[in-house]
């Protein structure tokens, strides 16, 4: 998966949590909890207040933000991401859209992943989302196979495999 971001995001939100083995509902409530968690500002730098520093010779670290958009013909839960280099106005590295939808045979939510590679015109979509609408999504292609993520809510949260 080229998502390790997302993937520390997932596993954030999945730990501690217990497998319940009954059927999982989910509520329209629930696609928008989980993609409001999956919203938000993440790094890979060292964090100073916690004593941390970059080990010498380091690459510099990502930087990963995460917003809801909608996107015609796609829909309303889904996420975009613009990772970039270091900073929020650093260098963009990538960009991905999260479309999260209910399975309707067994209630999961999933997250389908689709790699937009590096589409500048897209940058800051996040704020200004009308270059989404020019995306075709028939033409789009998911991510591998193994990128999907099955989601179901749990007392504790979200638990995602």
């Amino acid at each position: 998966m080229k998502a390790p971001l997302f993937a520390l995001l997932a596993g954030a939100l999945t730990a501690g949590s217990v497998a319940r083995a009954d059927a999982p509902t989910t509520r329209v409530s629930d696609l928008t909890d989980l993609a409001s968690l999956l919203e938000g500002e993440f790094t890979t730098a060292p964090n100073p207040a916690d004593g941390q520093t970059a080990a010498p010779g380091a690459r510099p670290p990502v930087y990963d933000l995460a917003k809801r958009v909608e996107v015609p013909g796609i829909g309303h839960n889904i996420v975009y991401a613009e990772i970039r280099e270091g900073t929020p106005g650093g260098r963009l590295l990538h960009q991905r859209l999260y479309v999260l939808k209910q399975n309707a045979d067994n209630g999961l939510i999933v997250t389908t992943t689709y790699d937009l590679g590096l589409v500048p015109a897209l940058a800051g979509a996040y704020a200004n989302p009308a270059p989404l609408a020019k995306l075709n999504p028939p033409d789009m292609k998911p991510e591998a196979a193994g990128c999907a993520v099955a989601w179901r809510k749990t007392d504790s949260g979200f638990v995602g495999k």
